[in-house]
């Protein structure tokens, strides 16, 4: 891959924030990939972004064949602890170990914020050293400002009085990345 040193300190930085990942060679282990942790999980309601905007195709074919469910945010009775949240990221901070995602159209934050398991698709070319570089890109490559933009590093924790860390307080207990070479 040719972002290795790059995903090298990602997936280290991963490491040290408690984040499981994997990766995958190309966009079709990256699917088999995803599925094999779905099932491990055994959860079969997917709260997700669109489909347009995740990364992956024939993930809908995919998980109806396996008895997945995509939720949707209408349904009634939204249980995060019922359910996964997938999406994608729009960059990825090899120095922190951070996700930048972008609330736009059809990428909701809602997934990667309030079920207990969150896992991202994550295409190496989103890789970045650090937000200064991925903020530089973003201003060449695009007409807007960026709107609104969430940065996740790693899951969930609060600390209580005595400093006893918390992991899913207030948002996913557990994070799982999916990094795929996609040239």
């Amino acid at each position: 891959m040719p972002f290795a040193p790059l995903i090298t300190t990602f997936l280290k930085n991963l490491d040290h924030l408690g984040v499981t990942w994997e990766l995958a060679d190309n966009p079709i282990a990256a699917r088999l990939a995803l599925l094999s942790y779905l099932q491990s999980l055994n959860r079969h309601k997917v709260l997700s972004w669109k489909q347009h905007a995740l990364p992956l195709e024939g993930l809908a074919e995919a998980f109806n064949d396996l008895g997945f469910k995509l939720v949707t945010l209408q349904e009634e009775k939204l249980n995060p602890e019922w359910m996964v949240g997938l999406t994608s990221a729009d960059a990825a901070l090899a120095d922190t170990g951070s996700l930048v995602l972008r609330s736009v159209p059809g990428q909701s934050w809602f997934p990667a914020l309030m079920t207990m398991d969150h896992v991202v698709l994550l295409p190496a070319s989103r890789l970045f050293p650090d937000l200064a570089s991925w903020r530089a890109d973003w201003q060449m490559h695009r007409s807007d400002d960026g709107g609104s933009t969430l940065i996740i590093t790693g899951r969930s924790f609060s600390d209580d009085i005595e400093f006893h860390r918390h992991f899913g307080m207030f948002g996913p207990t557990r994070q799982h990345v999916i990094v795929f070479s996609d040239e």
